[in-house]
């Protein structure tokens, strides 16, 4: 997401509580902390009055990841219902494992669909609907698109075309680990034990 506590929408963040069934007064008592915040700005050296804002949640403030945590349950949903409806099918870690569609980490969403045009209209037709109900946006030049070595390079192209962001190679990390890490799990994890060895124990 792009600059995700700027963009979030009052009314969306209201209804989302309202429909996780939180109580009214809870849900005024949330409100009333995120919209009595003063905001002023200087204009030729003096201080203007305060804007009313109807959007955003305070940076910094401890309140606001709990707040985003909703956000982020109503894009976790919306897929869901994709994946109920079978518009898009997940990955397994097991064979008798569920489907995974997705995975959230606080602003940073994975999902995984199969590498058709069709599935990724559906991926996209979501995020733009979450997009237009919670005032989020997705941030498109920090987006990568990863796929099986075994994809035709016309399916990647495609795709590309589609998504407009860049392609990844199977190599590439996230939080400093291999984001797929294919049949040597041993190499990759190699790695992990022996940076946690070089750090000093207590």
């Amino acid at each position: 997401m792009s600059e995700v506590c700027d963009y979030v929408e009052w009314s969306f963040l209201k209804g989302m509580l309202e429909r996780l069934c939180f109580d009214n007064r809870f849900v005024r008592l949330i409100f009333t902390c995120i919209s009595t915040v003063p905001f002023s700005f200087i204009l030729n050296g003096k201080a203007k009055t305060h804007p009313i804002s109807e959007r955003r949640i305070r940076q910094g403030d401890p309140l606001s990841p709990y707040l985003f945590i909703f956000c982020v349950e109503a894009t976790s949903r919306m897929l869901l219902s994709k994946e109920h409806k079978g518009l898009l099918i997940g990955t397994k870690i097991a064979r008798r494992a569920h489907h995974v569609s997705h995975l959230l980490f606080f602003d940073d969403t994975i999902i995984y669909c199969e590498a058709t045009l069709e599935y990724h209209r559906y991926v996209m037709d979501t995020l733009w609907h979450d997009e237009l109900k919670s005032g989020q946006l997705v941030s498109m030049d920090k987006s990568t698109e990863m796929s099986s070595l075994n994809t035709p390079i016309e399916n990647w192209e495609q795709l590309t075309d589609i998504l407009r962001i860049q392609v990844e190679h199977a190599f590439s990390c996230y939080l400093g680990l291999l984001a797929i890490i294919g049949q040597s799990k041993q190499k990759v994890f190699e790695q992990i034990q022996k940076r946690m060895w070089r750090k000093p124990s207590y």
